[in-house]
């Protein structure tokens, strides 16, 4: 868009860009807490097993299932 209103206009079409990504997994689905498809980017680099999966990597519901 930038580039085609400098080629059209020779102006740019507007002065702020605001940049929101949206992390998703392998499948597509939007990285979420609640379906437990987040990885902590420190535990990767300090070579956490995600075989063992810790708890945190539960999807909360599985946990509220634990305690009630």
């Amino acid at each position: 868009m930038v580039m085609m209103g400098l080629e059209l206009t020779g102006q740019l079409p507007f002065k702020q860009v605001y940049l929101h990504s949206i992390v998703r997994d392998a499948h597509g689905r939007k990285m979420s807490k609640s379906l437990g498809n987040v990885i902590d980017p420190l535990d990767v680099i300090s070579g956490i097993s995600l075989a063992v999966r810790p708890p945190r990597y539960l999807p909360s519901n599985q946990l509220a299932s634990r305690y009630f």
